[in-house]
Parts: structure tokens; C-alpha cells; sequence
């Protein structure tokens, strides 16, 4: 659990650091973004808006971090990235905007 907001922009910062090896699949990096969503999500911020980034966020990790699913996707794996990338901003927006409150 991250308890200040520093921690937790540079987590979700790691988190966006994972996103350039999606389109293979990377057990190792699918557990780091997981730990990283499962810790952001006890922390103090319980904003519905946000709980729904950090729950999107770990989909999309599981999706890019595949075998196939991502082919589903029109634009695959990058598009799958862009996704999770935007979610990811607007986490770091809610941090910066709720964290201490």
C-alpha cells in the first residue's frame, strides 16, 4: 500500500514503464502490474472513478501481456498499450487531485 502521493505517482510511473513489452506474453511483468494495481487500490484513495482506472489498468495489462487476446483489438497489442497508457493518466490526474484529500 502506498500512503503518500509520491509513491503512489511513481508506482503508476512503473506501472506505464511495463507498457512497451505488450504484445508478448511476460508472466513476470503481468504479477509486477498486478502488485502495483492490487497496492494503489488499499490505499487511502477509494474514488469510484478511480477504483474503475485501476480496474481497467489490470485488464489491459492481462490483455497486453498475452499470448492472442490482444489481437482482438483493431490496432493489437499498440492499441491495447494506448489504452492502458490513457487510463493510467487519468489515475495519475486522481492522485494528484484527491490523494490527500
Amino acid at each position: 500500500m502506498f500512503v503518500n502521493k509520491t509513491d503512489a505517482l511513481a508506482a503508476v510511473e512503473r506501472y506505464m514503464a511495463l507498457l512497451p513489452d505488450f504484445g508478448f506474453p511476460n508472466q513476470q511483468a503481468l504479477r509486477e502490474a498486478e502488485r502495483i494495481v492490487s497496492n494503489l487500490r488499499a490505499g487511502p484513495l477509494q474514488d469510484c472513478h478511480f477504483l474503475e482506472k485501476l480496474h481497467s489498468m489490470q485488464e489491459w495489462a492481462s490483455i497486453g501481456f498475452s499470448t492472442r487476446k490482444f489481437a482482438r483489438y483493431a490496432g493489437g497489442a499498440s492499441q491495447v498499450r494506448r489504452f492502458a497508457l490513457g487510463d493510467a493518466h487519468v489515475a495519475c490526474d486522481l492522485i494528484v487531485e484527491h490523494w490527500d484529500k
